[in-house]
């Protein structure tokens, strides 16, 4: 397995430049990276960041506020991906956000995309609508952790 030796660790308000430059490093397509770069400008939250021999491979952020989260930017090194990193990223940041008394997750990706579609649906994200920012239209999917 090409995972082994990963550890994962949290970072609490990083730095929005060291938010991009991880980005940067895993998204290597230019049109990816570009999008995470102006979401990572006005990012303020948590990070997970996975980790293998002191490189980082991938990135899972979230930003909550009473109650309710936005999860991602979920990166993973392209070389990295298909093996399940993001799927461990991704149950670690529900599991800190339940703790956290979280009761709904709310997560964008970009339309047509299937590698964010198969990871959220994965983690019982069902569709909630979309959006259209002007040149791109967004996916918005929720996952209720706890009822009201």
């Amino acid at each position: 397995m090409r995972l082994r030796h990963i550890g994962i660790r949290r970072v609490s308000n990083p730095s929005t430049d060291g938010l991009r430059e991880w980005i940067g490093h895993l998204a290597l397509e230019a049109p990816v990276a570009d999008l995470l770069y102006r979401s990572a400008r006005s990012f303020q939250g948590d990070v997970l960041v996975a980790e293998q021999e002191g490189v980082v491979v991938g990135v899972c952020g979230w930003q909550q506020d009473e109650g309710m989260a936005v999860l991602g930017p979920v990166v993973v090194r392209e070389d990295k991906r298909r093996w399940g990193l993001g799927t461990h990223l991704v149950e670690r940041a529900v599991l800190e956000m339940r703790e956290a008394g979280i009761r709904t997750i709310e997560a964008t990706f970009s339309e047509g995309d299937p590698a964010p579609d198969r990871l959220y649906r994965r983690h019982s994200f069902r569709p909630i609508g979309s959006e259209t920012d002007g040149s791109n239209t967004w996916t918005r999917v929720e996952r209720v952790l706890k009822k009201t």
